[in-house]
């Protein structure tokens, strides 16, 4: 519902897929002005209905979050997100927001592969696709049932105490994933190295921290900088065009903006 509140809220149509229109969810979902599709992750004839007509859409289900019958790992992460996926490649769906979880997590675990196959099964697809890897989410892991009892004043450390962990809030991610279902291409593989790797050992790299991408005739760039604690929004917002200039330059599109 976080996902959809920001959508509506940037006025963009929704189609929310729901399993019972009667249920409370649904009718917050409604509330907030989404039409309502019925259908389920493990019914391959109700996805093809439900994606058909659909230029873009976010996935952010995932089995431990139900607690209905026959909601397993296997069937949701695995088998649903697959049958997902196909429906969208065959109804020409044209961008796929997929919320799997960090790649700095790297337990071993039928979770983490189920997630990895359909991160893969994008990569490897002719859509746009957008990967969103959060880390641990506050709202889910900072609460009795996994140690952490504020009322009761015990905390449950795990491992030796010495490893820091990051949380992301759900709504964040939330509102990250209906930003980049509004982009024109999805942001696929954002940055990394690009180069060669000689025989004899040899390395010679580029960081692809800032990268053109082109479709359907029109050229789109992304910049951004680090935001923490005691940031300035002017600063950042001026540090993102130090970075762009250049590159627009390049290509004959000089930056013009206006900060406020």
């Amino acid at each position: 519902s976080l996902a959809v509140e920001s959508a509506r809220a940037a006025g963009h149509a929704v189609v929310a897929m729901v399993r019972d229109r009667q249920s409370a969810a649904a009718l917050r979902l409604r509330a907030l002005g989404a039409k309502l599709c019925v259908a389920d992750l493990k019914n391959a004839k109700q996805l093809d209905t439900a994606v058909r007509g659909i230029t873009t859409v976010i996935v952010t289900a995932t089995a431990p979050l139900s607690r209905r019958e026959g909601d397993s790992l296997e069937a949701v992460d695995g088998l649903g997100l697959q049958t997902l996926i196909t429906a969208c490649i065959q109804n020409g769906v044209r961008h796929v927001v997929l919320v799997s979880f960090s790649r700095g997590i790297d337990a071993d675990t039928p979770l983490s592969r189920f997630k990895r196959a359909a991160e893969r099964r994008l990569e490897s697809s002719a859509m746009e696709y957008t990967i969103l890897l959060p880390s641990y989410f506050p709202e889910k892991f900072m609460t009795p049932l996994v140690g952490f009892d504020v009322n009761a004043k015990r905390v449950r450390i795990y491992g030796d105490g010495t490893r820091p962990i990051s949380y992301v809030a759900t709504s964040d991610v939330a509102h990250l994933a209906a930003l980049c279902a509004c982009e024109p291409v999805g942001r696929g593989a954002s940055m990394g190295a690009l180069g060669r790797i000689y025989p004899n050992g040899d390395l010679e790299l580029a960081l692809t921290i800032r990268t053109f991408a082109v479709a359907a005739g029109q050229i789109h760039l992304w910049v951004g900088g680090g935001i923490v604690w005691d940031s300035d929004p002017a600063a950042e917002v001026e540090e993102s065009l130090v970075k762009a200039r250049p590159l627009l330059e390049a290509i004959g599109a000089p930056l013009e903006v206006a900060v406020a």
